[in-house]
């Protein structure tokens, strides 16, 4: 095998490591949705009291906070998302 081979072959198993551990992030951050709503006795989707606001679409990032949408007066959800730090204030709908 020449080194430009060995290199390629490196690159590729890099490629697919990382791959590999994208796919394990995805799965946590489905878990970690599952175990919020389970918790909070929330099917998924439902909306939910935090803080006294109207909140929805519960997701994690890297970080080990749940976010959410803040529903607006209009009744759509907000295109940003807060993290929620207390979970003791969550309330369902």
């Amino acid at each position: 095998m020449t080194r430009k081979e060995r290199i390629e072959d490196l690159q590729n198993q890099i490629y697919s490591k990382r791959k590999e551990i994208s796919e394990l992030e995805n799965m946590i951050k489905s878990e970690r949705v599952a175990d919020f709503y389970e918790r909070h006795n929330l099917s998924e989707g439902q909306h939910f009291l935090y803080k006294g606001k109207e909140y929805v679409g519960v997701e994690y990032d890297n970080l080990s906070f749940p976010k959410a949408h803040r529903i607006k007066k209009d009744g759509k959800p907000s295109t940003m998302s807060i993290y929620i730090y207390n979970e003791e204030e969550i309330k369902p709908i």
